[in-house]
């Protein structure tokens, strides 16, 4: 009795496993199709990106994604375009998924361990990376191993941190005159320790504190990796050291523990060195060229006295770069905010207008400009508002777009912005022109 029970029970299941066999193979194709045509659209997403398609880039990623669920390239690429735009917990939330899914993409390693909190969980994704991609990719490589560095040595030390409190900040700033005869910029002061005051280009252009090292040879800064500093020019980029700072203040604002980078040579002239407008990301920022002014205004948001009714537009992150949606008179793209750029300019394949071989001699961080071409005067539009430059440049800007990892279509320097006064929210990545 029990072995027929038990014949009984086999030949009842036979039926059911001969179907579900039958339909592995169709089940497997729609599986590996499904594969295909998310890698497929993964790599028009990253085409699109490249060339500063955001929109396109995002719908090719989201289609990826609805089609493979699994594909971790899919969240990889939302996450670049949630961290462009600003949104950070997405952008945390997408690469976290896609580390989960893919944990030997190179990419998704680098990208995920900048939203790692946990210093240590740092340094084991970027030793993974540097294991992934071998010696390949040096310039990426060196830079993981110099922030792998900082990491190991500052341990859980918090960088930036402000010590003053969190409040109103007011800054009036001076005319940067390189050539004693035009403003190129305007100038904050700034104190490393307890030495003399600093006169910094204010760049929106730059990554925290760039200082030309002869100004501190008084003050005792921990070194604390080798670093680059990259820039317009037919050289190589400065070499640099990265130093900490216990201390820096601006006016009343104090930080503790601020990375700097030393470099080796004078890099800007009639200067000391730069400060990105990124080290005031916790503040909304108002920023007056015309009566040389600088307000930090502690958040939630801006008040109406402020901002009033006037439009906004988005900024578009790239890194420590901002980038704006713009169109000229023979060009639309994006284009670097940069107030350490004295001039502003458009890519040379796109100026639209006849250019004249300019006879100003302009240098870069990288050294003299190679040929720049000088365009008649040209209207920016953009954030609701138009600005004109008398004198744009045409300039060969393939390089910066390779290195940006997205297509720049031009730069929106102090030329253009010198009479104008915006209101820069890194928080909402938003940008208001007030005239």
């Amino acid at each position: 009795m029990r072995r027929g029970l038990i014949g009984f029970a086999r030949a009842a299941l036979l039926p059911l496993v001969f179907w579900t066999l039958a339909e592995c193979p169709a089940l497997a194709e729609a599986e590996v199709s499904s594969a295909t045509e998310a890698r497929r659209l993964c790599t028009s997403g990253d085409v699109f990106f490249r060339q500063s398609r955001f929109d396109e880039a995002q719908q090719a990623y989201q289609s990826a994604l609805d089609a493979d669920l699994t594909h971790a390239r899919a969240h990889w690429g939302l996450g670049r375009i949630a961290a462009l735009t600003g949104h950070t917990t997405a952008a945390r939330d997408y690469f976290s998924e896609a580390y989960r899914l893919d944990p030997q993409d190179p990419n998704v390693v680098l990208s995920y361990a900048d939203y790692v909190p946990n210093p240590a969980g740092r340094c084991v994704l970027l030793r993974n990376y540097l294991a992934l991609v071998g010696p390949n990719d040096r310039s990426r490589r060196d830079d993981v191993l110099a922030r792998l560095e900082i990491l190991e040595r500052l341990e859980d030390r918090k960088l930036s941190k402000r010590v003053s409190p969190y409040r109103h900040y007011h800054f009036d700033l001076t005319g940067f005159f390189p050539d004693g005869r035009f403003q190129h910029g305007v100038l904050i002061a700034v104190r490393i320790g307890d030495g003399k005051p600093l006169r910094l280009v204010l760049d929106t252009g730059a990554e925290g504190i760039t200082v030309n090292q002869s100004r501190l040879r008084n003050l005792h800064l921990q070194t604390i990796a080798a670093a680059s500093v990259d820039g317009f020019g037919q050289q190589r980029g400065l070499t640099a050291r990265v130093a900490l700072a216990e201390l820096v203040s601006i006016g009343d604002l104090r930080l503790e523990n601020c990375l700097l980078q030393l470099a080796d040579r004078e890099f800007v002239p009639g200067a000391d060195g730069v400060v990105g407008m990124d080290i005031f990301q916790d503040f909304l920022i108002r920023l007056d060229f015309p009566r040389q002014t600088l307000d930090l205004f502690p958040f939630p948001g801006c008040t109406e006295a402020l901002c009033g009714s006037l439009p906004s537009a988005p900024i578009y992150r790239l890194s420590h770069l901002i980038l704006l949606r713009a169109a000229t008179d023979g060009a639309a793209g994006y284009f670097l905010l940069d107030t350490g750029s004295s001039f502003s300019a458009v890519a040379r394949h796109n100026s639209g207008q006849a250019p004249s071989l300019s006879n100003a001699s302009l240098r870069g961080v990288a050294g003299e400009l190679f040929a720049p071409l000088r365009l008649p005067p040209l209207h920016f539009a953009f954030a609701g508002v138009q600005l004109i430059d008398e004198s744009p440049l045409a300039l060969d800007l393939q390089q910066m777009s390779q290195a940006a990892g997205a297509e720049i279509e031009g730069i929106a320097g102090f030329s253009l912005f010198r009479r104008s006064v915006f209101v820069l929210d890194y928080r909402n990545a938003r940008i208001q022109f007030e005239k």
